[in-house]
């Protein structure tokens, strides 16, 4: 194990300790573009502050969607504010309790009669069950529930851990490459089925396309559902 991997760990293992220092000698410290912000005041004050203190994942979302980006990347836009309207008519305060809590309750339930004794919790359940999830109530089922837990992951690693390898940031590019062409031809399926569509967000993401609801295009709807998939699946489990 190299030293910088030692160091590393170390500063993982400790940092309550860490912290509690830089409380006390430097509150604010910055080092490599990076600046920590230890005091709960000056938390605060930065995330109040969203003219000054911007979202950084632009650039990376950008690779992901190979040039738009997700209104969680955005600052306070009129794009964003537009996107987040849009997303509210399609994921709606009251399929909380009607539609996604029974859900995931049900997805829970027959994982969990499968199994009798000890499991593997993230393998077995808190992945299977965010990305069934992705499957019925956004309506992007992938080739396999493990692609869908695969894409997601490799992504959230991507966008959201600054010390990744070479390897980790190649593989989330490729697999960000697969997740924008299947969901392309998914949503191109689907304005051309015949017959009933499942009452999914896509489904009402195509309603508001329809009726000429601006920022709803067939790229818009893609990256916004990317965007569902890499908080749905990871960060939940």
């Amino acid at each position: 194990m190299s030293l910088a991997t030692r160091f590393t760990q170390w500063v993982t293992d400790h940092l309550p300790f860490i912290f509690r220092v830089l409380r006390t000698v430097r509150p604010i410290i910055s080092f490599n573009g990076t600046t920590i912000v230890t005091r709960f005041d000056d938390v605060e004050e930065t995330l109040a502050r969203p003219d000054v203190f911007g979202v950084t994942y632009a650039e990376k979302m950008g690779v992901i969607t190979n040039g738009g980006n997700f209104f969680l990347g955005m600052n306070n836009t009129a794009v964003y504010e537009r996107d987040v309207s849009n997303m509210r008519l399609t994921m709606r305060r009251d399929d909380v309790d009607t539609i996604i809590a029974p859900m995931v309750e049900k997805f829970a339930a027959e994982i969990m009669a499968e199994h009798a004794g000890e499991m593997d919790a993230v393998g077995a359940l808190t992945g299977p069950v965010p990305a069934r999830f992705v499957r019925d109530y956004l309506g992007v089922p992938g080739s396999s529930e493990k692609e869908l837990i695969d894409w997601a992951t490799y992504m959230c690693w991507y966008l959201f851990f600054p010390d990744t390898s070479k390897e980790t940031d190649e593989q989330a590019v490729t697999y960000a490459a697969q997740a924008r062409d299947y969901i392309d031809g998914h949503i191109a399926a689907r304005k051309g089925a015949s017959g009933g569509q499942p009452d999914d967000v896509l489904a009402r993401c195509l309603a508001l396309q329809g009726a000429g609801t601006p920022g709803m295009t067939d790229t818009n709807i893609r990256n916004n559902l990317i965007g569902m998939l890499i908080g749905a699946v990871p960060t939940t489990s």
